[in-house]
């Protein structure tokens, strides 16, 4: 896919991809904890860009090497022993919200409709 160098659409996704330090993907897979502000960039960018791939018949690898670890890695990692799981509800929400988002990118079409107003998943305080 051309046009992703210098877009920060694509900058975030690979930051997020390799997991450079701060970012969503390091934190959980080598710290073992949520942390919710980089989680809604991560889930903010992956819905920015189901839509800007939508219609395209191909895309870079790093790309879906990226949806496949948020999609089934990050949920396999929150069962982790030593994992520091966020409010259970929270965590539900955001796992969900990571399925949903990776049917949307592997399956070409939003779960819910083109129509559908993805509201941003809520971090519960306290």
């Amino acid at each position: 896919m051309d046009g992703t160098d210098g877009d920060p659409l694509w900058e975030t996704l690979r930051f997020e991809q390799e997991a450079r330090p701060g970012s969503f993907t390091d934190v959980v897979r080598h710290e073992l904890r949520w942390d919710a502000e980089a989680f809604t960039r991560l889930e903010e960018a992956m819905r920015a860009a189901c839509v800007a791939l939508g219609g395209q018949s191909s895309i870079d690898r790093w790309i879906g090497e990226g949806f496949w670890c948020w999609t089934a890695v990050v949920p396999e990692l929150t069962e982790h022993p030593r994992f520091s799981a966020p409010d259970p509800h929270y965590l539900r929400e955001c796992l969900a919200r990571l399925r949903d988002l990776g049917s949307w990118f592997f399956n070409g079409t939003s779960p819910y409709g083109p129509a559908h107003v993805w509201e941003p998943v809520a971090a519960i305080d306290g």
